[in-house]
């Protein structure tokens, strides 16, 4: 199915040409000199470039830009509102709590260094 798209050429994650990254920098498709364009894609991504994960992150920072650049009494956003939200704290859903091994797992589980023993003890034994 990739192959027949015209304009896909057979992957889902293009793979530039070696020195393409040196010579473009994706800094020079996500700034541009024209504020009224905005480039939001995976190629465009800080992470996950060429993945959905990447397309996802790039374009919620082009939304962002967009409405950086609308005035804020007409809906647009300040760029502390647009760091919020691509950054946002910690869930209060999300308890930090430490972990605590219970006692079986401190006395009956192997440690790696009882796996490294052991399997140092079958060799030997085996040899």
């Amino acid at each position: 199915v990739w192959v027949e798209e015209e304009c896909v050429g057979g992957c889902y994650v293009g793979v530039p040409a070696v020195g393409t990254l040196t010579q473009f920098p994706r800094r020079l498709i996500r700034e541009t000199p024209d504020p009224r364009i905005t480039f939001g894609a995976t190629e465009c991504a800080n992470v996950s470039v060429g993945y959905m994960d990447g397309a996802i992150e790039s374009g919620e920072r082009a939304a962002c830009d967009i409405l950086c650049r609308v005035d804020p009494r007409d809906g647009g956003l300040t760029r502390a509102e647009a760091d919020g939200l691509l950054h946002p704290g910690p869930s209060p859903l999300m308890l930090e709590r430490p972990f605590h091994a219970s006692w079986v797992e401190r006395k009956l589980l192997p440690t790696g260094r009882t796996v490294l023993w052991v399997a140092a003890v079958v060799t030997v034994a085996v040899v």
